[in-house]
């Protein structure tokens, strides 16, 4: 039987690969053809109404794409038994699948509320690691849970620190079967998001997308039952509405039916109103927030003995940089500017200190080591103790290709850092009057390094510029981007959800 169901399956992919083949052809009527019959195959393959879908939006046929998702998500909850039968159970007319699931989901919710259980709030998030994303749903988890909350967070697998914080203050954690990165499970696994919804019966939902087209099919279906949830979308890529055209056609309705949509800087959120199709009437800003260590100062003895542990120099000019070890991050631009600096009068002074790890990590070493400088750069690995690293340094450096609101950022600005970045995305947002903004690589990466360059230069040998820039920076951070004021933000408007009649 089960050797049965896995041919069948096979035979599935099978036509939706052809399907695949005909549709790049540009031969439509081929490529719908081979999709039904995958799902006549399989009624349940949801893969099939996603890539029926695409053809469709390709077609210029919106409406039909949306209903044939819609379609999709109706038989393969069905077919799991989640949804009930129509034809096996009593309905009354005109009654669907989906409006005896969302009554009885309600039913559920205010049975709880009479028995006076506290809310129960799930974070499900296509972020699970430790960073920038990563660290804003931990701190709000956190503080829901010290104003009576249950939480739960739904994620793919991971083992660090936030994680065995969250287990410690009885947040709970629900482990997605496969690798919520990925855009065709997220938007295929329905049966999953559904058993998760069923078992926790949530509130509400709060979707930590690191993108807008993110956790397509957990969004659609809190949509479709009516469960309350709010969208906090923490980076818009403008590359993805390319990438994921045939989708952005399902992205109004989830947007509609939201209690929030909530990005991370007010250029994400025009972003997604010129490519990502958000109403002009909705979306606002809350901008991410650190915590108090960031802000505060470092005695000075501490300072020298941290540069000591990583073989810095007391009197040495330190540019620091927080970050993962990717491209994206624009690690190659700083090697670049090291080839220059490494030339000029400056660099007796300088050592380059980077905290993070990577796919680029042993690249970069043999790069710098071809260059003869590697002495001069420190690679530090995962470190916990940022606020402590960048008391210790003198400027911070961030040439990324692109970002939402870095957190690194904003953490060197509360330090008292002088900041150097790329005006891209949120980061003029970030920044405003104060810092250096770079020249976009995306645009012209020569200007990026030159910049670099010229910046470095003229920061280490003039310290009351470099102080007065930082100085500026922190009181910036002091006002904009303290952790108390975000979380204050979020937990007035999951208060106002949770209240609401409607909710």
């Amino acid at each position: 039987m089960e050797e049965s169901k896995e041919l069948v399956c096979q035979a599935a992919e099978e036509q939706i690969k052809l399907a695949t083949i005909w549709q790049i052809k540009g031969k439509f009527s081929q490529a719908i053809a081979n999709c039904e019959k995958a799902i006549q195959l399989q009624p349940d393959y949801m893969p099939a109404y996603l890539t029926l879908t695409q053809i469709l939006v390709q077609m210029g046929q919106r409406q039909q794409a949306i209903n044939t998702y819609h379609q999709g998500i109706e038989t393969v909850l069905t077919k799991a038994g989640i949804l009930p039968d129509k034809q096996r159970q009593n309905f009354v007319d005109g009654e669907s699948p989906i409006a005896r699931a969302r009554s009885d989901y309600r039913e559920a919710i205010r049975q709880r509320a009479e028995n006076g259980e506290p809310p129960k709030i799930l974070l499900y998030t296509n972020c699970p690691g430790i960073y920038g994303a990563e660290q804003i749903s931990h701190a709000l988890m956190v503080q829901l849970v010290k104003s009576g909350y249950r939480i739960t967070c739904v994620q793919s697998w991971a083992d660090h620190h936030l994680i065995r914080e969250r287990e410690i203050l009885g947040i709970e954690h629900i482990w997605l079967k496969d690798n919520a990165h990925k855009f065709v499970y997220s938007a295929t696994n329905i049966s999953e998001v559904a058993e998760i919804f069923a078992s926790i019966q949530p509130d509400l939902v709060i979707f930590a997308d690191g993108g807008p087209i993110a956790n397509l099919a957990a969004n659609w279906l809190a949509m479709d039952l009516t469960i309350p949830y709010i969208r906090v979308i923490h980076c818009v890529v403008l590359d993805w509405a390319k990438e994921f055209a045939p989708y952005l056609c399902l992205l109004p309705d989830i947007y509609k039916s939201a209690k929030a949509i909530i990005s991370v800087s007010q250029v994400n959120i025009q972003q997604m109103r010129e490519q990502f199709e958000l109403p002009e009437h909705l979306g606002q800003v809350i901008y991410n927030g650190r915590p108090d260590n960031y802000f505060a100062s470092c005695h000075a003895d501490d300072r020298v003995s941290l540069r000591q542990s990583v073989g810095i120099p007391a009197d040495a000019v330190v540019i620091f940089t927080s970050a993962r070890i990717e491209i994206v991050k624009g690690y190659q631009y700083q090697v670049k500017a090291i080839a220059q600096l490494r030339q000029l009068p400056v660099w007796s002074k300088l050592y380059f200190v980077w905290a993070g790890t990577g796919t680029l990590e042993t690249q970069l070493k043999a790069d710098l080591e071809e260059l003869g400088v590697r002495e001069r750069v420190k690679f530090l690995g995962e470190r916990v103790d940022i606020p402590e690293l960048l008391a210790a340094a003198d400027i911070f450096l961030l040439p990324s290709h692109f970002e939402g609101m870095p957190l690194a950022i904003m953490e060197a600005m509360a330090k008292g850092l002088p900041v150097i970045a790329t005006a891209i995305s949120g980061i003029p947002e970030e920044l405003g009057d104060t810092g250096k903004l770079l020249p976009d690589p995306n645009v012209d990466p020569t200007a990026t390094v030159q910049a670099i360059v010229e910046t470095i230069q003229e920061w280490a040998i003039n310290t009351d510029l470099r102080q007065f820039v930082g100085h500026n920076c922190q009181q910036r951070a002091m006002a904009m981007f303290r952790e108390e004021r975000m979380l204050d933000s979020y937990l007035k408007l999951i208060e106002s959800v949770i209240r609401s009649p409607t909710s």
